[in-house]
């Protein structure tokens, strides 16, 4: 018996047709980022919607579409823990050309004799680092390391509902077109604005 308690079905499947001409367009495959929907609706499902502004690597379509984002300035923040070193600061330009700009969480550790990190000594001043007080065995100096990025600016929108639940998952990119933003949810809605290359080569009509 299929009509059991306790069993029910959801459909994620994108009915509505976006665009207001489906034979002015132009698409291409993409693979969608998980972190394009940062939380999960109510049953539990991470859904892209189609209409969503995003930003594609049109030099590598490999790379997963993310959300357009703010420039990002660089930046290095030293957390100390010990009974030596009481704090640190840190030349955000002078560490991130030591650890070749990778962003992340850095710890040097003083064994008594040697800063090390991962495992290797070190000299502080090589990457930026400046302690305050002097350091017994044990202090350790925690570098949260973040890279300057570029802002980036949507040039295409999604075709149709991609679910990224689990992970990232293939979907499509229009890159020129005309979208009815009536046909769009409400919070999509929200991100775009009627007008000819709003987005890219995306115009934007209420019909």
């Amino acid at each position: 018996m299929l009509n059991q308690d306790g069993i029910t079905k959801v459909s994620y499947g994108n009915a509505t047709q976006i665009l207001a001409n489906v034979d002015l367009q132009a698409s291409v495959g993409c693979i969608v980022s998980q972190s394009l929907v940062p939380e999960a609706d109510a049953n539990g499902k991470k859904i892209a919607k189609a209409g969503t502004p995003i930003v594609v690597d049109f030099s590598n379509l490999q790379t997963p579409v993310t959300a357009a984002s703010e420039a990002v300035s660089e930046s290095a923040t030293a957390t100390v823990t010990g009974t030596g070193i009481t704090a640190a600061s840190v030349t955000a330009a002078t560490f991130g050309t030591k650890v070749s700009n990778a962003d992340g969480t850095y710890e040097f550790s003083y064994d008594g004799t040697n800063w090390k990190l991962s495992g290797n000594n070190v000299t502080l001043n090589d990457y930026g680092i400046t302690p305050t007080g002097s350091a017994v065995s044990g202090d350790k100096i925690s570098v949260a390391y973040v890279s300057a990025k570029e802002a980036t600016t949507s040039n295409a929108v999604l075709l149709h509902d991609v679910d990224v639940t689990a992970k990232n998952a293939n979907g499509t990119a229009l890159y020129f077109g005309v979208v009815n933003i009536n046909r769009l949810d409400s919070a999509v809605q929200a991100l775009v604005t009627p007008g000819v290359n709003t987005i890219g080569a995306i115009t934007f009509i209420k019909a």
